[in-house]
């Protein structure tokens, strides 16, 4: 338990929650008041953190108290934010096409299968990112871009990663090159696994939608190329002042 107080006689304290409270209620709020003295609070209290001086002072206690209870919730959030400053990613070439076949066979515990040779066909038509942490892959995106519009349809992350940051470092990379492109929208579509964190790609700037919601033909027709009966759709608006509309 922790306990705010600050150094107010208990005289005042009664007449405080006796002014809030109906007149006729007075005495009752005195005599509880009485049987829960500012002491026995004190006594029964984990953590007491004193708010009669400044903010400041009082913010020092709750922070000091917050590390002396929760010691690992400190070094668990030093660790993600030393994983957020060592994310890198790279644009791979043909040279990595090993290495991203293996890492994507790996990390879907073999339900997808890839090989040196299947990365080199998919070269053709789609760009791949590789995330790295101290020199290791972490994390796989690929991605293409057709008719103005950016389709991300592989994202294999490694499980124990910080995944709103992991997330944020390959999406903005990807948007980046997009808008040197040109190109008005992003469609990201997610196996079950990653759609379970909606919440992070709402931060993102990411919504799901259905390709008849797109609207603009070009959209949806870019939209049916990769949608699949077993991932879902979630869209990014990344410019407005240039459009296509149907024909």
């Amino acid at each position: 338990m922790i306990h705010f107080g600050g150094p107010h006689p208990e005289i005042v304290q009664i007449n405080r929650l006796v002014q809030k409270t109906r007149p006729e209620s007075g005495n009752c709020v005195a005599a509880h008041y009485r049987s829960t003295s500012q002491l026995a609070k004190i006594l029964a209290a984990d953590v007491v953190i004193r708010n009669d001086g400044a903010f400041e002072d009082t913010w020092q206690q709750v922070v000091e108290a917050w590390r002396r209870i929760f010691p690992t919730a400190e070094a668990r959030d030093t660790q993600v934010a030393a994983i957020a400053g060592s994310l890198a990613v790279q644009r791979a070439g043909p040279r990595q096409a090993a290495e991203i076949a293996e890492f994507i066979t790996r990390i879907s515990n073999g339900s997808v299968r890839r090989n040196k040779n299947d990365i080199m066909e998919a070269f053709g038509e789609k760009a791949y990112l590789v995330l790295k942490l101290e020199g290791q892959t972490v994390g796989v995106a690929g991605w293409q871009v057709e008719n103005l519009v950016a389709r991300t349809d592989d994202i294999y992350l490694q499980p124990d990663l910080p995944l709103r940051d992991v997330l944020r470092t390959l999406t903005e990379e990807i948007e980046r090159e997009s808008r040197e492109l040109q190109c008005e929208i992003a469609l990201v579509f997610l196996s079950k696994d990653l759609l379970q964190k909606q919440d992070v790609w709402r931060t993102l700037g990411y919504q799901k939608r259905t390709v008849d919601s797109l609207g603009v033909r070009a959209w949806q027709e870019a939209a049916m190329e990769s949608l699949t009966t077993d991932t879902t759709m979630l869209f990014k608006q990344l410019r407005k002042d240039r459009v296509l509309r149907p024909v």
